[in-house]
């Protein structure tokens, strides 16, 4: 195994301990607070094993004047989106959205398929459930 592999299964190993580790000190209140709240355990946890974790970054970028499902607005966001992801080291630049923004950035794909071909759209958790749900409700 690679280094990174072996670095990601190391953190996903520590994840998993500590959300066991949680969830039983939950379910029997072994824990010396009485209530450990959400927010607040992987702080507790990662201060009592001398790990401290970075903070997370939230960076909030500018905002598009423009209605969301009009096809340059969805094209501004696909090219900043892909962009990003080409400086961070990425090839494929996924995009989930709902179906309107799904069906004009499906538009765009189409219209230049060799352009966007590391462009990979995904509808919606919940568009797929109502699709299925219709689909189950008009055959009956």
């Amino acid at each position: 195994m690679n280094a990174d592999v072996q670095r990601v299964n190391a953190s996903v190993r520590s994840a998993l301990e500590a959300d066991l580790t949680w969830l039983i000190e939950v379910i029997i209140g072994s824990s010396s607070d009485e209530a450990v709240e959400w927010s607040g355990y992987m702080a507790k946890s990662a201060r009592e094993w001398s790990q401290p974790k970075l903070a997370t970054n939230y960076v909030f970028r500018p905002l598009i004047d423009s209605p969301p499902a009009h096809p340059d607005t969805v094209l501004t966001t696909l090219l900043y989106v892909e962009k990003a992801i080409r400086q961070n080291g990425g090839t494929y630049t996924h995009v989930v959205a709902d179906m309107q923004l799904y069906k004009v950035a499906l538009q765009i794909k189409w219209s230049d398929p060799e352009r966007w071909k590391n462009l990979v759209l995904r509808l919606g958790g919940m568009q797929m459930m109502l699709m299925s749900f219709i689909g189950c409700i008009a055959i009956s």
